[in-house]
C-alpha cells in the first residue's frame, strides 16, 4: 500500500488505493526567473543562469531520489520580459 502524502496531501482522491500502477508528476515547475526590475512568477525565484539550473537540478534530483515516482512533465517553463 502506498503512503506517501506529499506536502501532506494523499496521492490519491477518496475510496482510490494504489495497486502497483506508475506514479507520475503530471504537472510541477515555477522556477520564476527574475529579469531586470520585474519579478518572475513562480514558486521560487532565481535571478541568473547558474542558480535557474542549480534550482533546477535540486527539484529533479528530488525526484530521482524517489522510489515511488516513475515519471514527470515540467510544465511551466518560461519568463516574463
Amino acid at each position: 500500500m502506498l503512503q506517501s502524502m506529499p506536502a501532506n496531501r494523499p496521492i490519491y482522491a477518496n475510496r482510490f488505493t494504489h495497486h502497483g500502477e506508475p506514479i507520475l508528476i503530471t504537472e510541477f515547475g515555477g522556477i520564476a526567473f527574475k529579469i531586470g526590475s520585474q519579478q518572475g512568477r513562480g514558486y521560487t525565484s532565481v535571478s541568473n543562469e547558474i542558480d535557474y539550473v542549480n534550482e533546477y537540478r535540486r527539484v529533479i534530483e528530488a525526484i530521482y531520489a524517489s522510489k515511488i515516482i516513475h515519471g514527470f512533465c515540467y510544465t511551466q517553463l518560461g519568463m516574463r520580459r
